[in-house]
């Protein structure tokens, strides 16, 4: 009986420090959008599925090698300083596929989910409302999935779409690669598609 409330105890231990993470992460990367003048004011509530910030990922790193062509859907425009860092390599997106399919519930963000939630978190349904969209018209939202972290914990990849006004909710979310580095979790890449076709 022992042995089975320690097990649990060490569960509860590691769901906590993964979730302590993923606020670090998200800490980081708002204040690093903040950083570059796409300041959003706004969360939307619904976020951006993990699989498929996964999934962006992978595509980028299949097609790493090809020459770049931005009208090319399967080739995205990696931004950051070279050399382009690939720490997440086709072994580990497996695995982590394998982890995050089993993760089917779709994520809807509440305020406990950052460190220092000064944001306001939008739902889907308030935009939808003309009254609502004169109300938010010009303000910046912030399109975002839970921080995907990869098994050392040293890196995390994260989708997200800033829009400038709220009422236009639809785009090509880019993929942001982050590395822990002194305790701050800093975006090392960005890929970015200017056209899917899925």
């Amino acid at each position: 009986m022992k042995n089975i409330y320690l097990i649990l105890i060490c569960l509860l231990l590691i769901s906590c420090s993964s979730t302590n993470i993923e606020k670090e992460v998200l800490r980081d990367f708002i204040n690093y959008n903040n950083s570059n003048n796409l300041v959003p004011y706004k969360i939307m509530q619904n976020a951006i599925p993990k699989i498929q910030a996964l999934e962006r990922y992978e595509k980028a790193y299949v097609y790493r090698n090809t020459p770049l062509n931005i009208f090319d859907p399967k080739r995205a425009v990696v931004y950051g300083p070279r050399p382009y860092v690939w720490p997440i390599d086709s072994l580990e997106i497996i695995n982590l596929k394998k982890t995050i399919k089993e993760d089917t519930i779709p994520v809807q963000w509440r305020d406990e989910d950052f460190i220092k939630s000064n944001y306001v978190i939008i739902k889907m349904d308030t935009l939808n409302y003309r009254i609502n969209i004169k109300k938010y018209k010009g303000n910046s939202g912030l399109f975002i999935s839970k921080p995907i972290i990869s098994a050392n914990k040293d890196y995390a990849l994260i989708a997200s779409k800033t829009s400038i006004a709220l009422e236009y909710r639809y785009g090509i979310p880019d993929v942001f690669l982050l590395k822990k580095e002194n305790d701050k979790w800093v975006v090392k890449n960005n890929y970015s598609w200017l056209f899917i076709y899925e």
